[in-house]
């Protein structure tokens, strides 16, 4: 019986979504980011003068404290998932080439091993390929 997926936080959404993007991106989108969230994070804060500007005095504080947080958040996320991805492929790649060598271990491997291998071989033969989350039962 397949598993349930537990509960995610959005940064670990953001890390798998960006882990289904090629490499390249992720790390495109994590220089971005943080060149975005820099510029609001030094930016200096005029003191309200005037009380009818605190308001945009608090909500510009605010959102200041965000940037300075989410500066290395979301970069770090987007690293994260470009890691995955790397991971991921090496993994499906060293799969190829063991199998490769070896053609009784097709006999022996796991259906989801056996998924990430014909994967793996179409990628290499220039085919873009989909990846599921479970679905399958044993």
């Amino acid at each position: 019986m397949a598993r349930r997926k537990q509960k995610q936080s959005a940064l670990d959404d953001l890390i798998e979504i960006t882990a289904k993007l090629p490499w390249w991106l992720g790390i495109l989108l994590a220089i971005a980011a943080y060149l975005a969230l820099r510029h609001d994070a030094t930016r200096e804060i005029a003191i309200a003068t005037v009380p009818g500007q605190i308001g945009d005095m608090v909500t510009a504080q605010l959102w200041k404290t965000f940037a300075m947080i989410g500066q290395y958040v979301l970069p770090s996320a987007f690293l994260i998932g470009a890691l995955v991805l790397a991971l991921k492929r090496r993994k499906h790649i060293h799969l190829v080439e063991q199998i490769s060598c070896q053609q009784s271990a097709l006999l022996k491997m796991s259906w989801q091993e056996f998924e990430m291998l014909v994967g793996e071989a179409f990628r290499l033969q220039g085919l873009k390929v989909g990846e599921t989350r479970g679905g399958d039962t044993e």
